[in-house]
């Protein structure tokens, strides 16, 4: 019988690490500026800039943890740049 933890049940999971090199290698792809990481009280935010062939456009996502809040920043700016 699995335990409560393999269940997602109680305790707290461990935080997924981040590849930071593979990080900034997508942002550069993206052309992104003003990068920012911030602990917020709900966990992390993350927020750049791109550049867009209709002006500059904001990315912003919030997570529980730094590698989701990053993974969802990320897809917006696949969505608005079709990478």
């Amino acid at each position: 019988m699995p335990s409560p933890a393999e269940m997602g049940l109680g305790g707290r999971s461990q935080p997924k690490d981040v590849n930071w090199v593979e990080l900034r290698r997508q942002l550069d792809r993206f052309n992104a500026t003003g990068f920012s990481l911030e602990k917020i009280s709900v966990g992390y935010r993350v927020s750049f800039n791109l550049s867009t062939s209709n002006g500059s456009k904001a990315i912003r996502a919030e997570a529980a943890d730094e590698a989701g809040a990053l993974q969802k920043a990320l897809t917006q700016a696949e969505k608005i740049t079709g990478q």
